[in-house]
């Protein structure tokens, strides 16, 4: 962290510079990602009673600023100050973070929740409903049973569709899980 410390229209002693090097480096553990802090120290030169001192801070951190503004009876009390309030708007930035980002993932699972329910439905539905994947046609030729057994297992099909030569009606001529041939014919 790039620390910039000035005084406007006075010079600021070695102790107070370390003090405030000190206090604005305890903020980093608040906060990692602070890339540069400018601080700059005012005086009020005014004779009154209750002589107040001003420290301006501004910190670049992440893509934002975080600025804050303190005063005391000295410079030291002033610091002391500004410190304590970037630490509570940091505090305060990192809990709207965290907040953005358990947003940002409740919504990603919700999505991907939502996806994987219609995602279901839709091979539901496809379960449901058999869609035909592909159509043959057959030129149905005349046969005997036995003929059709025949070119069943010649050809080396699960199935044979025919016109009965006998009956003159549609029958299906397939091969059962034993090996032997089975028939379908419609009922008269």
């Amino acid at each position: 962290m790039h620390i910039i410390i000035s005084g406007q229209n006075f010079k600021l002693s070695d102790s107070l510079k370390k003090h405030t090097e000190e206090k604005i480096g305890k903020l980093k553990k608040y906060f990692e990602q602070i890339n540069e802090t400018d601080v700059v120290f005012h005086t009020d030169d005014s004779k009154e009673k209750e002589k107040k001192d001003l420290v301006e801070v501004t910190i670049w951190a992440n893509g934002t600023t975080i600025h804050a503004e303190g005063a005391g009876q000295d410079l030291y009390c002033a610091i002391d100050v500004v410190v304590e309030r970037l630490e509570r708007q940091i505090k305060r930035y990192k809990e709207k973070l965290k907040t953005k980002n358990r947003r940002k993932m409740t919504e990603t699972k919700d999505r991907a929740i939502t996806h994987s329910i219609m995602e279901m439905e839709r091979e539901e539905v496809e379960m449901e409903s058999p869609q035909v994947i592909r159509a043959r046609k057959y030129a149905l030729k005349p046969l005997f049973i036995e003929e059709a057994a025949m070119q069943l297992k010649e050809f080396g099909r699960e199935f044979l569709v025919f016109t009965n030569a006998e009956t003159e009606q549609v029958n299906v001529v397939y091969k059962r899980k034993d090996g032997t041939c089975g028939l379908i014919e419609p009922e008269r």
